[in-house]
């Protein structure tokens, strides 16, 4: 990322009040751990936590153990339509068209058990109502003795 486009990132970074250092660097140990997309970039990179997953070109989500988003980076934006203001606090079921919950729901199930599922190939619903593509690698994570699910997106 260029200068210039931190300098707009920064402001953003600070106003993220749930999203402090502790969270980001739990949601990097995790995808160290299962090795899932950007692991290799994690081993080279100096910064924080935080800032890492907000300069990355895939869209990074979590959730707490009652399904609602928790994090949710730049890419992310991109990628769902949603202003993290407006994603941030929102059921990470919306979304999820209908005929997908019930899978989404055995997929989580299945990778609090294992700790991830890479390569999922699946559709959302972007902001607009139109269903996206998207490859997704989904992971579990531990957050103040919580164990719950996070995500790395990117568009099919």
């Amino acid at each position: 990322m260029n200068t210039d486009s931190m300098q707009l990132v920064r402001p953003y970074l600070f106003q993220i009040k749930q999203h402090d250092e502790v969270h980001a660097s739990s949601l990097i140990r995790s995808i160290s751990r299962h090795e899932l997309f950007y692991s290799e970039k994690l081993s080279h990179y100096q910064g924080s936590a935080l800032r890492f997953l907000h300069e990355i070109e895939a869209g990074v989500l979590s959730e707490d153990e009652g399904g609602v988003l928790n994090f949710y980076n730049l890419a992310s934006e991109k990628i769902f339509g949603y202003h993290a203001s407006e994603a941030l606090g929102m059921p990470s079921i919306n979304l999820v068209p209908a005929h997908l919950r019930e899978g989404r729901e055995k997929l989580f199930e299945r990778v609090l058990l294992e700790g991830a599922a890479r390569d999922i190939i699946t559709q959302r619903i972007h902001k607009s109502r139109k269903l996206i593509n998207i490859v997704a690698d989904v992971f579990s994570y531990q957050l103040e003795d919580k164990k719950t699910i996070a995500a790395i997106v990117r568009l099919a």
